[in-house]
């Protein structure tokens, strides 16, 4: 055989092996990564419903429910909120994502976080 300008089958399937081994040691460190983006926006949403919640109290001497907030959900938590009564507040994000390590955190008017483990 003479000179040959191309790759074998064998060194294909080398560098094939080894970028599915850097893939498979990448991908739960990304996954990581996009959680905790998603996490940090929902704990900024209920941050916001927060200051939207004591400007309503201002307006109004009671809290705000969540059809008089107008909240509106993300591509990866439902929001609501529970009014115990005039004084009483708790903001709750869910997340919509099954894999999520928190799958609920929440906020209350004396700026309460639970699980802390999530904020």
């Amino acid at each position: 055989m003479g000179n040959s300008n191309g790759f074998t089958l064998v060194e294909l399937m080398i560098a094939l092996v080894i970028s599915a081994i850097l893939a498979a040691v990448a991908m739960p460190g990304y996954r990581h990564i996009i959680e905790q983006s998603q996490l940090q926006q929902a704990r900024v949403k209920l941050l916001t419903l927060h200051s939207s919640q004591e400007l309503y109290y201002l307006k109004h001497d009671s809290y705000a429910n969540a059809a008089q907030l107008r909240i509106s959900g993300s591509e990866f938590f439902s929001f609501d909120v529970v009014v115990a009564d005039n004084n009483h507040y708790q903001l709750i994000a869910r997340s919509t994502t099954p894999r999520s390590k928190c799958k609920e955190i929440s906020l209350n008017q004396a700026l309460e976080k639970k699980p802390a483990a999530c904020w």
